[in-house]
């Protein structure tokens, strides 16, 4: 009776989530007012976390919502196939992201200049300047010849960021920073002044002596299909509207980026505009919360955008995200900077998959694995072929901090402690990717195991970086044989979110897997729908439905993670989970992309996530301390990484990392034992538990992510336009707490504390010239009614095999 009582309990949480449309909430508390000149960040929230959901929720909007303020984008043709393909494939071996013509239509309006427009708020009886961030996009055209893999994919059209600085934002357009060390000069006029250090070309006559020889190295190789300009390697590409016109101008694709919590109530008719403003130029941003009323009311609140001399006093120094590249970000660094036996060793896997870029590299390590071995001393030049910066970045917000040690090598995640500007410990592992299986013990892959480290980070470049007042965005441009597959990294005050564009052959036998793995000790309690009051994290798996580690006949190794029906809802796509504890909480959603990321505008009705020729995308958690798969930081750093476990080198390591750790110097490998401590036991989540006859190995603790199901192409059927990549993203809010508490639950949302929501059934907005008559309640769109029209139909057969199972 208790358990089927629980089903029930779990049912009518799960349907009332699905159907929150009809559930009551208050949108978040009325702001305090003030009105500072030249106001900072804590004027606007104060100097604690915002801590009501939907507070920390992103608000964007487009240019084209305001048509009086912008104008036709650029549009673009893109090099035809084979350009973007290696030599050795008939290609014209180009590696350039504006592979493509960009033509700007003409348009009787002129944008805006997007430096002059600011934001506010009305108090009730003043205004009060809030942040905003204006990010312009254009289309690029990605194309890396380089890629020994290049023939499948050609050139890809993606819309993707100015990475140029702004008035009130700072970037690079870091695919270009390819100098520095460039082999074989031999000018008299020509000094290199730090041959360690990747950056963008130098100016007047040096510049044209490295350029020429970074062509001749075939470093730079230049589009050569009629009408294409070639790339300049001096600095980042401006939005093409500009340049055309002489003077930066609003387009119909670029970004206005807001915070809800910033958000006031409704002017009064007749109210003066803020002072300093452009006169009956402004626009109102109704914004509205389809969850906030059972009676067919809704909660609204107002942002105002106005026009004014110098434009936002918010820039990227004062506002609410901070981004800092790492000291050695820019230094030159290949697979020989790194020992076979390093933890942190990269790129020892397809090394030709990359941008193989060559020049100089001065970080050797002295038991490098090259043939013959390198005796480079460390620090001192010496020749690479396949060299990249490291782009290592921290990013900081009131709210939480991030590490990455690289582009796809994000390591550490901290969350701000309640009441207080500290940040509690770290509580990842690893971000992790994985494709053709997940873990490299497999017997059965047809093609091998790729990771997040050996093989996809020294064969990806970063694209570009960009931090405004409002939000941090960087973009990683490769993986492996996914040549053109980029992930686009947004960091705001209180969440982030990691957009995919998958640009991939077919892949056998297990597919694509993109997961975050959690420290032990640091976590504690796992929520989804179907578990309201949550399930411990201790290393042992709470379900045995899912998880696959052999064949059944054959009893082969074969690792799979996948869904449990009867654990979790079966679709990743709006199904909110999250990972808790005593530190901060993370709320995980994903989704396809919003639609403020379509490709073009007459793209916005074509599937993001066709079924019908892309895979099937479920959820999965695996919580297994003795699962090793090949990468990762906890509870103990993996040795050799991307090696089977099976691996002497592999176990020798282990046995070392454990004679250094306190263990007897006697210990042998078979003396190492997985046995983690469960939520029963004293020693559970206690940094003391971590030995060499407890938690040896690194493990899944509490690992979450997305399973991709490969069937068929998604690299555009070696077209260059989107018509079957697999588009979305995954939004994650990390939220202080000093104990674990369900987030993600409606019957918490009335309280204000339902993330979950946030995605699920996002804010609407609607853009009216201010002044103007009332605007009508946006509609729903249809997007966001999905998840009710799946509760119709998944909830009432989830109740029913519940009913069964407890009969």
């Amino acid at each position: 009776m208790a358990a089927d009582a629980r089903r029930r309990t779990a049912a009518s949480r799960a349907t009332r989530l699905i159907v929150a449309a009809g559930v009551g909430a208050t949108l978040f508390a009325a702001p305090a007012a003030a009105s500072a000149a030249t106001p900072s960040h804590a004027s606007v929230f104060g100097s604690g976390p915002v801590v009501l959901a939907r507070a920390s929720e992103p608000v964007v909007i487009n240019g084209r919502d305001i048509p009086s303020w912008s104008r036709l984008a650029a549009t673009g043709v893109t090099a035809p196939f084979p350009s973007g393909v290696t030599n050795a494939d008939g290609g014209d071996n180009v590696r350039s992201a504006h592979n493509g013509i960009l033509t700007v239509p003409p348009d009787p309006r002129t944008g805006v200049n997007p430096d002059q427009i600011a934001a506010y708020r009305f108090d009730g009886s003043s205004w009060t300047e809030i942040p905003v961030q204006v990010d312009q996009m254009y289309l690029y055209h990605l194309a890396n010849g380089h890629s020994s893999f290049s023939v499948y994919s050609g050139t890809d059209q993606e819309l993707a960021y100015a990475w140029n600085p702004t008035a009130h934002a700072v970037g690079e357009e870091a695919w270009k920073k390819v100098f520095g060390g460039i082999s074989g000069i031999t000018n008299a006029a020509y000094t290199d002044p730090n041959p360690c250090t990747a950056r963008y070309q130098l100016p007047g006559a040096a510049g044209q002596i490295e350029l020429a020889r970074a062509i001749a190295n075939g470093v730079v190789s230049p589009p050569k299909s009629p009408g294409i300009p070639p790339d300049d390697y001096t600095q980042a590409m401006q939005d093409p509207v500009n340049a055309a016109v002489g003077t930066p101008q609003l387009n119909d694709d670029d970004q206005i980026a807001m915070m809800a919590g910033d958000a006031g109530v409704q002017a009064p008719g007749g109210t003066s505009q803020p002072t300093g403003t452009v006169a009956n130029n402004g626009q109102e941003v109704s914004i509205l919360d389809p969850t906030s009323s059972s009676d067919g009311s809704a909660q609204r609140s107002y942002i105002y955008l106005f026009l004014q001399p110098g434009g936002s006093h918010f820039t990227s120094s004062n506002g609410y995200v901070q981004m800092t590249r790492g000291a050695n970000a820019d230094q030159w660094i290949d697979r020989y900077s790194f020992s076979p036996a390093s933890t942190e060793k990269l790129g020892v896997s397809n090394t030709s998959y990359g941008a193989n870029l060559s020049g100089q590299v001065c970080v050797t390590a002295a038991d490098n694995d090259a043939n013959p071995k390198i005796t480079t001393a460390n620090g001192q030049p010496r020749a690479s072929i396949d060299r990249q910066p490291s782009d290592a970045m921290t990013l900081t917000t009131p709210t939480y901090t991030v590490d990455a040690s690289g582009r796809w090598m994000v390591r550490k995640l901290r969350v701000v402690n309640p009441g207080t500007s500290t940040y509690g410990p770290n509580l990842i592992s690893r971000w992790k990717g994985r494709a053709f299986q997940s873990s490299p013990n497999s017997s059965v892959s047809l093609v091998g195991f790729e990771d997040e480290q050996v093989n996809w980070e020294l064969n990806s470049a970063l694209l570009g970086w960009r931090v405004g007042p409002v939000r941090a965005i960087r973009e990683v441009w490769g993986a492996d044989s996914g040549t053109n597959v980029t992930k686009v990294e947004i960091y705001y005050r209180d969440s982030y979110t990691f957009q995919y564009h998958v640009r991939v052959h077919p892949i056998p036998t297990d597919g694509l897997y993109t997961s975050w793995d959690f420290n032990y000790g640091q976590v504690s309690t796992y929520y989804n729908q179907l578990h309201a009051a949550g399930v411990p994290i201790d290393g042992t798996n709470t379900h045995s439905v899912g998880e696959v580690d052999s064949l059944p006949v054959t009893h082969q190794p074969a690792f799979v993670n996948s869904c449990d029906p009867t654990f979790d809802l079966c679709s990743a796509l709006n199904n909110p989970e999250e990972i808790a504890g005593a530190h901060g909480s993370l709320v995980y959603v994903a989704a396809p992309l919003s639609s403020q990321n379509n490709y073009l505008p007459d793209q916005a009705l074509l599937p993001q996530f066709s079924t019908l020729v892309n895979p099937e995308v479920v959820p999965y958690y695996r919580d297994d301390a003795c699962f090793d798969d090949g990468t990762g930081d906890g509870p103990v750093p993996r040795p050799y990484p991307g090696n089977a476990s099976t691996d002497a080198n592999v176990q020798n390591g282990y046995v070392a990392y454990w004679k250094a750790h306190g263990a007897p110097s006697s210990i042998q490998y078979s003396d190492l034992k997985c046995q983690p401590p469960t939520a029963t036991s004293p020693a559970y989540q206690q940094p003391s538990a971590i030995t060499y006859q407890t938690l040896p190995f690194q493990g899944a603790i509490g690992e979450m992510g997305l399973h991709f199901f490969f069937t068929a192409d998604s690299d555009n059927a070696f077209g260059p336009v989107p018509i079957d990549e697999i588009d979305a993203e995954q939004q994650v809010y990390p939220v202080p707490s000093s104990a674990p508490a369900n987030l993600i639950s409606a019957t918490d949302s009335a309280a204000g504390h339902d993330y979950g929501l946030n995605v699920v059934a996002p804010l609407q907005t609607v853009v009216t010239p201010f002044g103007a008559l009332p605007a009508a309640a946006p509609e729903v769109p249809v997007a966001a009614l999905l998840p009710v029209i799946a509760g119709l139909i998944a909830v009432p057969v989830l109740r029913r095999r519940w009913r069964r199972r407890g009969a």
